[in-house]
């Protein structure tokens, strides 16, 4: 036949080209794959590393600025650290504020400005015109400046290996009404003598260090003793407590000694103020001083704190 038209796939022939064309169609029409491979491919152009934009906090890819500012207003792990810097910030400053507060109290109990001013009486100590008060080793009024809780600590703190008297120095030392008892002052740890005030001269003076600690151990220890009888006498703390308040032996009294020496040290700022201003001359005599009798005076001479020359 002259007038077929074949099929340049197969060997079928048609009448006609449109015949022929509907069966190209429709039998040897292009699949996807074959289209997809006969059309060039344009790989992706993608950012480079560096080119995009990381938030910190969860560590999310953007490869636009605008979106990745639009993702941290709501990136919870964002906020929830803000939140937590923002917290500790105001933490820190309720801190500071608290320590400003302390110090400025201190500073007011041991400066002396505009003597003769109106008589100041509060829990730091006996300043009377800004005049300084100390009590003498032995005349200190430690007791009655503690709370129940605090007693109670002192009197049971044997049961984790504390010694009593110990803790009783360290509040001595770090309390703030406790004031008028710091009346040793150690600002070298390795000189064998330190600066203990004296009732009658009014100064602290030097005497040999490792006697009088151990002089001060001997008076905690009977402060100790009377916690412990006055704790006995309180029916509930009694009941809760019973033997547990009854005073201990020292376990190791040198690592006592040791330990109230380093107590000392690490307070002396505050004691080094008060005196200096007892050695400008800053001191008056309280009603409590003119009660002490020559009874008391010797009731603190046993042990003898010596006096030496430095």
């Amino acid at each position: 036949m002259n007038n077929e038209f074949k099929c340049k796939h197969c060997d079928l022939t048609y009448k006609s080209a449109s015949s022929r064309s509907n069966h190209i169609k429709r039998v040897h029409r292009p699949t996807l794959t074959q289209l997809h491979l006969q059309i060039p491919q344009i790989a992706p152009q993608f950012p480079q590393k560096n080119d995009w934009f990381e938030c910190l906090s969860c560590d999310k890819l953007y490869s636009r600025k605008d979106n990745l500012t639009r993702h941290q207003k709501k990136c919870k792990i964002l906020n929830d650290t803000k939140q937590k810097e923002l917290e500790e910030k105001a933490n820190d400053a309720i801190k500071m504020k608290a320590l400003e507060d302390k110090v400025n109290k201190l500073e007011k109990l041991i400066e002396t400005k505009n003597i003769g001013a109106k008589t100041i009486n509060n829990n730091n100590g006996t300043i009377i015109n800004n005049n300084i008060h100390i009590n003498e080793l032995g005349r200190e009024n430690i007791l009655n400046k503690l709370t129940l809780q605090e007693q109670i600590n002192i009197a049971t703190c044997h049961l984790f290996n504390e010694s009593p008297h110990v803790e009783m120095v360290r509040l001595t030392y770090t309390k703030e009404n406790c004031l008028e008892n710091q009346n040793t002052l150690i600002t070298n740890l390795q000189n064998k003598s330190c600066k203990v005030y004296n009732h009658k001269s009014k100064k602290f003076e030097a005497t040999n260090k490792s006697q009088h600690i151990d002089n001060i151990i001997h008076y905690r220890k009977k402060d100790v003793e009377e916690l412990s009888e006055t704790l006995k006498q309180n029916k509930k703390v009694y009941k809760q407590y019973g033997k547990k308040l009854e005073p201990i032996e020292p376990i190791n009294p040198e690592k006592d000694k040791e330990e109230i020496t380093y107590i000392i040290y690490n307070n002396r700022g505050q004691v080094m103020q008060m005196k200096k201003e007892l050695d400008k001359g800053n001191y008056i005599e309280t009603e409590e001083d003119d009660e002490d009798s020559d009874e008391e005076e010797e009731e603190i001479n046993e042990p003898e704190v010596k006096n030496i020359t430095v």
